[in-house]
């Protein structure tokens, strides 16, 4: 349906963090534009009693938070009985808010965003929408030596990202979350490359949600973009940096820092143009999700594993 709003909804998914959600929400409180957004949270159900606490702490914050502290337009919050988990969270969360009207602006609770982040996701969304080989918006970019003459103010990858996106109903609809077609791509190293011209390791977590080690829902979405041929946008300067690398994550339960990015804080708006692929981004890009022990190790196991030799959790 044709999105009839002047901004895009932005949709957050919280769990067991409250420092973390207590960051998010009062950073987003200050930003430009937020008083014209519309939020839905989606707040998962502990998964066992460890994590009953956290959650009815999240939960009583973001009740606190509405009565006492908000400028949203307005505030909707979902909160699940049952333990769903990220993926089906977001899956079902994004599906059902994204249908409503027609784009969307989604965040997990582990991020922090810019001033202009909901001016930037929008300024984009509507730029794009009619462009067929876009495929979604990111918010976060990490620092490329490449970047530093590169003249525009975006560049596009044929990889999206998690970490603070936006996307329409149209491209959205499109994935095939169960990839019945993965036995096209499961032993055929032409397109297992092809696949990774943005970073090797893609293919390998594909394998690994197909035979249950992970439950990735954005390793889904890039498969079906990548099928596709379409490009997520990426900003020159970050509107994102994620919190959630500091081993609190579900993907992050060991520090690392080669994703830190340096927050945008300048006035400029960001300026949107049709770019085509910058080969030196690409190489660049593909080296930072490159290790090149772990592929070794993920092309061993999941040979093993593919040729019956090894368990797999699922089928």
């Amino acid at each position: 349906m044709e999105n009839t709003c002047v901004y895009a909804p932005l949709v957050l998914f919280v769990y067991n963090r409250p420092d973390h959600v207590k960051m998010n929400l009062r950073k987003l409180n200050t930003i430009k534009c937020i008083e014209n957004t519309e939020l839905f949270v989606f707040s998962d159900a502990a998964k066992g009693e460890d994590d009953k606490k956290a959650v009815e702490e999240v939960r009583r914050f973001i009740n606190d938070f509405i009565v006492n502290e908000s400028k949203f337009k307005s505030i909707k919050v979902f909160l699940a009985e049952t333990n769903r988990g990220l993926a089906d969270s977001i899956i079902n969360g994004v599906s059902s808010i994204i249908h409503q009207y027609g784009r969307i602006i989604v965040l997990e609770d582990d991020l922090a965003v810019s001033d202009d982040f909901i001016e930037y996701m929008n300024d984009a969304l509507n730029f794009y929408s009619n462009k067929e080989n876009i495929w979604a918006i990111s918010g976060y970019t990490f620092p490329m030596k490449a970047l530093e003459d590169y003249p525009e103010d975006i560049y596009i990858a044929c990889r999206g990202c998690s970490w603070g996106w936006a996307t329409w109903e149209d491209r959205w609809k499109t994935v095939d979350w169960d990839v019945c077609d993965y036995k096209n791509i499961k032993f055929n190293i032409k397109r297992r490359l092809e696949f990774g011209k943005w970073g090797q390791d893609m293919p390998f977590m594909l394998d690994a949600n197909m035979y249950g080690y992970n439950h990735s829902w954005a390793i889904r979405w890039c498969y079906s973009a990548y099928k596709q041929n379409r490009y997520t946008v990426y900003p020159k300067f970050s509107r994102i940096v994620s919190n959630g690398t500091d081993g609190s994550g579900t993907n992050y339960q060991k520090k690392i820092t080669k994703y830190n990015s340096v927050l945008y804080d300048g006035e400029k708006k960001c300026v949107f143009s049709d770019v085509v692929v910058n080969e030196k981004i690409r190489k660049e890009f593909r080296r930072h999700h490159m290790n090149s022990l772990g592929i070794i190790r993920a092309s061993i196991k999941w040979g093993l594993v593919k040729c019956g030799i090894l368990r797999h959790k699922r089928k």
